[in-house]
């Protein structure tokens, strides 16, 4: 008679103790995975904006624990940020890895230099196994904030172990306009958000997503990522724009936003640098739940 898998592991836990050896536990109770996440839009490291605040962000990354952090707006090969590789020199500069997914790509400044891409940017203290890039839709308006030419958006998703847990990461960029189409833009790229993390990510694993979202809270479009996702930072207060690079305005709007999925959130706060970027740096303590 064939042994079921079931049959086989009670029969031999049974023979183990009739022996007098003590039966194998199959499972354990897991020690809870707590990280220090962060999201950050860098205005390509303003101020205005050559990257000269890239260096100071990475040292702010490496002294404050931070775990995880995602970024947007990060360039690479751009005249405007000394044609930096955001990614790279993140990367070499916190020891973390790095996942860089452009948005926009345009015709290099110079001739013989690689083509600018700008786009968001994931860090990760803990090694990423799977990675995808995925297109969020909406109108292809022009970028009239920066000098790109179309205002793509797409959002990163990568896969982290810590203490063996999985756990993804994300990290997004929505339409900024403010126009009658691009608020229905921001709906239908966040519909398009949640079908993408439940495609790679499955309903039961922990998400953890960073992201400018060019809207407050409370704004409908956010209504509908909260249909799967918590909002842990939705009272840190304003987070954009800081006076450095928008002098024109006060403070006024929280748009930048950590959401988690299996999450448990404690201590979320914001920082403001002028003198690297027009936004907050928002951060949480996240536990995430097995």
């Amino acid at each position: 008679m064939a042994m079921t898998r079931r049959q086989f592991t009670f029969n031999s836990i049974a023979a183990g103790a009739a022996i007098g050896t003590a039966p194998l536990l199959t499972a354990c109770a897991r020690t809870p995975v707590s990280l220090r996440v962060a999201t950050w839009n860098l205005a390509s490291a303003a101020p205005k904006y050559f990257g000269s605040g890239l260096k100071d962000a990475a040292l702010w990354i490496k002294d404050n624990g931070i775990d995880i952090c995602a970024m947007q707006e990060t360039d690479r090969h751009a005249r405007t940020s000394n044609y930096i590789d955001f990614a790279k020199f993140l990367e070499d500069a916190t020891g973390f890895e790095a996942f860089y997914g452009a948005a926009s790509i345009e015709q290099p400044h110079e001739p013989g230099r690689p083509p600018r891409e700008y786009g968001n940017l994931l860090l990760s203290r803990f090694p990423m196994v799977e990675k995808h890039m995925l297109n969020l839709g909406g109108p292809r308006e022009p970028e009239r904030l920066h000098e790109w030419g179309t205002d793509n958006r797409v959002v990163l998703f990568a896969k982290i172990q810590p203490n063996g847990q999985d756990c993804w990461i994300g990290a997004t960029h929505l339409s900024a306009t403010v126009t009658d189409s691009t608020y229905i833009a921001r709906k239908f790229q966040n519909r398009n958000l949640l079908h993408h993390m439940n495609a790679v990510a499955g309903p039961r694993t922990p998400v953890i997503l960073g992201g400018d979202f060019n809207t407050a809270p409370d704004s409908e479009e956010m209504q509908i990522l909260y249909r799967e996702l918590t909002n842990h930072t939705r009272n840190v207060g304003y987070t954009w724009p800081l006076d450095h690079t928008q002098p024109q305005q006060n403070p006024s709007t929280s748009i930048d936003h950590i959401l988690g999925r299996h999450t448990t959130a404690t201590n979320p706060r914001k920082h403001d640098f002028e003198k690297i970027s027009d936004h907050s740096v928002v951060v949480v303590d996240l536990t995430l739940r097995p």
